[in-house]
């Protein structure tokens, strides 16, 4: 018995909804992971009045280590970090007032850089060694006026080769200005 036309033309829009379903399914299971481990990233051990609060500020590297400093300080310091992603100094600039709070600060350890000057390239954001140097400045001035005692987390080190796209937009500023 031979198979229609249609009967075919049906099966394989079956399959493709499968497909689709199986896929739609597979994402919704990743966001839900997702949910689940931003929600346990965020659980705060109680705070207690009597220790010193620290402040962690900084991208997804600092996220990556607060875990283990947490646990090291429990006992000893009240630990918190910046909500999300601070990603680079202008991100900084924006949301530092926010990541501070109304908290008495004891210890503030900020890293920003990498985004500053390693791996992605921005069109309308002067991301220069200077304006870094300018940026990291401000944030420190505003960060001093909490009276906490600041800890500077160096730039994560990039890649052991060169990174090919800041290398051409330094170059090409480079020539700009030499035209200039």
């Amino acid at each position: 018995m031979k198979a229609s036309k249609e009967s075919c033309l049906v099966s394989e829009i079956d399959a493709v909804e499968l497909r689709f379903s199986v896929a739609a399914m597979k994402l919704f299971i990743l966001f839900l992971l997702g949910v689940c481990s931003a929600f346990a990233q965020t659980q705060e051990i109680a705070i207690d009045p009597k220790l010193p609060n620290v402040l962690l500020i900084g991208d997804s590297i600092s996220q990556g280590y607060q875990k283990q400093v947490k646990e090291g300080l429990i006992g000893k310091a009240n630990v918190t970090r910046n909500p999300g992603n601070a990603e680079w100094s202008g991100t900084g600039i924006k949301k530092i007032d926010s990541y501070l709070g109304d908290t008495k600060w004891d210890v503030i350890h900020f890293n920003w850089g990498l985004w500053d000057i390693y791996g992605w390239e921005y069109d309308n954001e002067d991301r220069s060694p200077e304006a870094y140097a300018k940026r990291l400045d401000e944030l420190v001035t505003r960060m001093e006026k909490t009276g906490a005692k600041l800890i500077w987390a160096t730039t994560t080190p990039g890649c052991k080769d060169p990174e090919k796209t800041m290398q051409n937009r330094f170059k090409k500023a480079s020539s700009a200005k030499s035209v200039g």
